[in-house]
């Protein structure tokens, strides 16, 4: 098709027959977007961004349904084509207003009582597995914590250290936690045994309370003291690190 233009396009399902109807000064462009987007699941309709997953590209057509010559007439031209439509995925009209009361009642009938196959529930559930479905943090976000959390390997400390829950969160972990069912004696005397274990285990530098650093050329000294653990600091060598550990026991 002709896509070097400005027009109305729909993106067609062959198996439905249903229609997303949009609008374009640039309507290659505007198609070459939809495609990135469907693609990698981030289309901007929900429901056709599911019918995507589900029944694979090859089951959408991309039409252009009108060259238009005066912009002016976009958003005329795509009511125009919409409105040509039972049942299309945007179902408000281009203005922005919602569907006519008659439009409303041919939708309700045809879908009352439609209810999905077991094939269909499927491969919803099959699309939706590894998707992220909760908050994602922005880039200049990402790269503050990033930050943080560097400096606080940088000076031995794990990144976590000094971050504090919110109130709710709290709230959140605490009833979580009385919700759990009891430890079990046999679960006790597992843990036990396996704390017991660990701390007659030497870490891999050889010397208790010393640990090889993340960049791999230091090491970080640490110990305990009232049941709190305290970072002593970071040494060139394990040697050096240990003998701070005793100097700092004594």
């Amino acid at each position: 098709m002709q896509t070097a233009c400005i027009g109305v396009y729909a993106i067609r399902n062959k198996i439905n027959g249903r229609a997303y109807i949009g609008s374009s000064i640039y309507v290659r462009g505007r198609f070459h977007t939809h495609l990135s987007n469907l693609r990698r699941g981030a289309g901007d309709h929900r429901v056709l961004q599911q019918e995507w997953n589900m029944h694979g590209e090859a089951a959408f057509d991309f039409v252009l349904l009108e060259n238009v010559s005066d912009e002016n007439m976009l958003i005329e031209r795509e009511q125009f084509w919409m409105d040509q439509e039972v049942d299309p995925y945007n179902r408000k009209s281009a203005k922005g207003n919602h569907l006519s009361e008659e439009s409303k009642e041919i939708i309700r009938r045809k879908a009352t009582g439609r209810k999905q196959s077991p094939e269909t529930c499927a491969k919803r559930a099959k699309s939706l597995i590894g998707k992220n479905k909760g908050h994602t943090h922005t880039d200049a976000l990402r790269a503050y914590l990033s930050e943080i959390a560097k400096k606080r390997a940088a000076d031995g400390k794990h990144p976590r250290i000094g971050c504090k829950h919110s109130d709710a969160a709290r709230r959140k972990m605490s009833d979580s936690a009385r919700k759990r069912a009891p430890i079990s004696e046999e679960t006790r005397r597992r843990m036990s045994e396996t704390n017991r274990n660990l701390q007659h285990k030497l870490p891999a530098s050889g010397f208790r309370g010393v640990h090889a650093h993340k960049n791999g050329t230091s090491f970080y000294a640490r110990t305990s003291r009232n049941g709190q653990s305290i970072h002593i600091g970071t040494f060139p060598t394990a040697e050096e690190a240990a003998a701070a550990v005793q100097k700092a026991l004594q």
